[in-house]
């Protein structure tokens, strides 16, 4: 994580020399890889641990954009059970840019996708294999260091619908927390 912080200070003083026109445009791809942390609801007993990941994005207008994101982490069971647990984590969501001229920029995001768990094999488990569907809503800020790059702080709230426990207990929904730190890059757009 220190080595990724360095890299990323290193990045924003090599690139941000030159003209700085900060904000979103319309018309831009982006690509943000991003690390951070994934707190689990307390129901699914698996431990708090780094997440890894990747948004793309295209920006309809300054304010108003989509953006896909891909998640992965590896966590382990609270009450015992030994192994591995693999998580995948994806989704859609739009994504509503406040001030969208300025060089912090607020933001909010509302989607769907979905959540899937490779869990260890071990006979106190009923189904190694969980896939959830999500509600996902979320928010950040973003900092322009110039006009194709900025540092992007998100927390998301990852609602998963009639999901299974380890013991395959149906639960109507869980909630999950996601919080990363990434690089948002821009290409094209006016």
């Amino acid at each position: 994580m220190r080595n990724l912080m360095v890299a990323l200070l290193v990045m924003q003083f090599v690139l941000t020399a030159g003209t700085v026109h900060a904000g979103e445009r319309a018309g831009a791809f982006t690509l943000c890889p991003f690390v951070g942390g994934y707190t689990f609801d307390g129901a699914e007993s698996m431990e708090t641990q780094p997440v890894y990941g990747v948004r793309l994005g295209y920006s309809f207008t300054k304010n108003l954009g989509i953006e896909g994101t891909f998640g992965y982490l590896t966590t382990h069971f609270t009450n015992h059970i030994p192994g591995t647990t693999e998580v995948y984590n994806y989704r859609l969501e739009g994504i509503y840019s406040f001030m969208p001229d300025k060089a912090l920029v607020p933001y909010l995001t509302i989607g769907g996708g979905g959540t899937s768990l490779e869990m260890p094999d071990d006979p106190r488990i009923t189904r190694a294999h969980n896939h959830s569907p999500t509600v996902n809503v979320g928010g950040g800020i973003k900092w322009f260091f110039n006009k194709n790059l900025a540092l992007r702080a998100d927390f998301h709230q990852n609602f998963l619908i009639d999901t299974n426990d380890e013991r395959g207990k149906v639960e109507d929904f869980l909630m999950n927390y996601e919080y990363t730190l990434g690089l948002q890059i821009y290409f094209g757009g006016t």
